[in-house]
């Protein structure tokens, strides 16, 4: 899959997304990391603001009763080609929750985030299991869910930010 970039920042060209995360700019490769406890990564949506690059997506975990996701936000320095990896959910692995981040987008130096979390915990309703997620410079918003079905699928697939 390939995201073309327009010629208005250092990184004219464009970004190649290969089976492990890989990001290529105009001629260097910069592997997007996996975080730590977690085998592999997926990301899904690319901003550009100036010499930065924010990847986002999810990584796939091993946890104690089975396999999870969690929301994963790359920061790139074009510049340097420094990365930086944060995990937006999920921090202690444990399986209780899954969560992804499905898009970003970078308005008056803001970073938003659009995904969703999914608790597996007990003693949880199923209108509060699934809930759709933003987040802004890394602070999360949940949404409700609008269904009490267990499994709505509700996942935001973008994210726009005006400021009307």
């Amino acid at each position: 899959m390939k995201a073309a970039i327009q010629p208005t920042s250092a990184l004219a060209g464009t970004i190649v997304w290969a089976s492990s995360p890989t990001l290529t700019g105009n001629t260097t490769p910069v592997i997007l990391p996996v975080p730590a406890g977690c085998t592999n990564s997926y990301p899904k949506s690319v901003a550009v603001n100036g010499a930065t690059v924010y990847v986002v997506g999810f990584s796939h975990y091993v946890a104690s009763d089975g396999t999870a996701y969690a929301a994963t936000q790359w920061t790139v320095n074009a510049a340097t080609g420094a990365v930086t990896e944060t995990r937006l959910f999920v921090t202690d692995l444990s399986g209780r929750y899954d969560s992804q981040a499905n898009s970003v987008y970078v308005f008056r130096n803001n970073v938003y985030v659009a995904g969703y979390v999914m608790d597996y915990g007990t003693g949880i309703s199923n209108q509060e299991r699934w809930k759709i997620v933003t987040w802004k410079n890394g602070v999360k918003t949940e949404w409700g869910n609008p269904s009490s079905a267990r499994y709505q699928y509700n996942k935001p697939s973008s994210i726009f930010v005006t400021d009307k």
